[in-house]
């Protein structure tokens, strides 16, 4: 039996395939019953998973990243696809293929990575360029950068996600340079590029998709900002006002500190960084949470947590062209 992936299932399926684990945990039912929540994976997304019966025999049989080979019922729950388990194991080398696991971005990674070298060349700011330079001549820390999601969960949670969410920043921080004057088009560049930097440390390496144990200490902003600190210090007169103004950059990108940010924007360029970072985060939400609904029948998605709401998924004044009727 081939693979069987999440984007092909549905209600009242029986599913026996290989999954990634997420995540597990033991939890119980309000009676005191024990079971196993899981988080399940492959390459084309993650579902929720319910193990009822023997949670304690099989807890300790496998771990979080472990590839499994479950049997289960699939199932609807508050509209969303919900996994009962049957039967579950380790699987064995040989019984799977790890890509079916790898979520990639769309785009071409290598593509992606050469036009943002060549936003690197383009600066005239020789103390921001070196700054750039100093991550980006760094063959380790590029290979990482190309492999990695953007977020554990919420946008862009694929091979190369980092890379395109940043990439898709700049692009609309450029635009935002040509339509606002007097932006300092150099220093808003630069971290677009600089302020997700610190995921390649904060999330573990595919195929898993969770928090290290620095990210999860200590967070992206943080570590970014030791990131710069380090390689600012490695490049001879950078300006200390230039430095304060990059740090301040990476620590408000998130907007408030409701969404992680030490600080509030308090410049143009800090206000329009987060602008642009949120947008892509939204747009990349609103397309998956569209793409990936399960309910056909519906104009309406399931409740989008990471927005506080439910979507439109079809404008029916997309399709709408018939001639406006003439008043009698």
């Amino acid at each position: 039996m081939g693979k069987r992936y999440i984007n092909e299932l549905a209600e009242g399926d029986r599913v026996v395939s290989h999954f990634l684990v997420q995540s597990k945990q033991l939890l119980t039912t309000r009676s005191g019953k024990p079971y196993i929540s899981l988080i399940l994976q492959d390459k084309t997304g993650s579902v929720s998973a319910k193990l009822w019966d023997n949670a304690y025999e099989f807890y300790d049989k496998f771990k979080n990243n472990d590839i499994v080979k479950i049997d289960a019922a699939v199932e609807l729950y508050n509209k969303e696809l919900q996994l009962a388990v049957r039967r579950l194991r380790t699987s064995e080398p040989g019984e799977f293929d790890l890509s079916d696991f790898l979520r990639q971005s769309v785009h071409n990674v290598e593509e992606m990575m050469l036009e943002l070298r060549t936003y690197i060349e383009s600066l005239d700011n020789p103390h921001l360029k070196a700054l750039l330079n100093a991550f980006f001549d760094d063959a380790d820390l590029v290979k990482q950068f190309k492999a990695s999601p953007a977020a554990r969960s919420i946008h862009h949670v694929c091979v190369g996600g980092l890379l395109e969410h940043t990439l898709s920043t700049v692009r609309i921080c450029e635009y935002l340079t040509n339509h606002y004057e007097s932006l300092n088009a150099d220093l808003l560049i630069t971290m677009a590029i600089l302020h997700d930097i610190g995921k390649v440390r904060e999330i573990e390496a595919l195929p898993s998709v969770n928090y290290t144990e620095e990210g999860n200490l200590l967070g992206h902003i943080t570590i970014g900002i030791q990131m710069m600190d380090e390689r600012i210090a490695r490049i001879p007169g950078f300006p200390l006002k230039l430095r304060m103004l990059v740090e301040h950059m990476m620590l408000s990108h998130h907007g408030h500190s409701d969404w992680g940010s030490p600080r509030p924007p308090m410049f143009l360029e800090a206000e329009i960084l987060h602008r642009a970072d949120d947008l892509d985060v939204k747009v990349d939400i609103i397309r998956r949470a569209v793409s990936e609904d399960r309910d056909h029948e519906s104009p309406w998605t399931a409740y989008q947590k990471a927005l506080e709401r439910i979507l439109y998924k079809k404008p029916t004044y997309e399709t709408d062209v018939s001639p406006l009727e003439s008043p009698d």
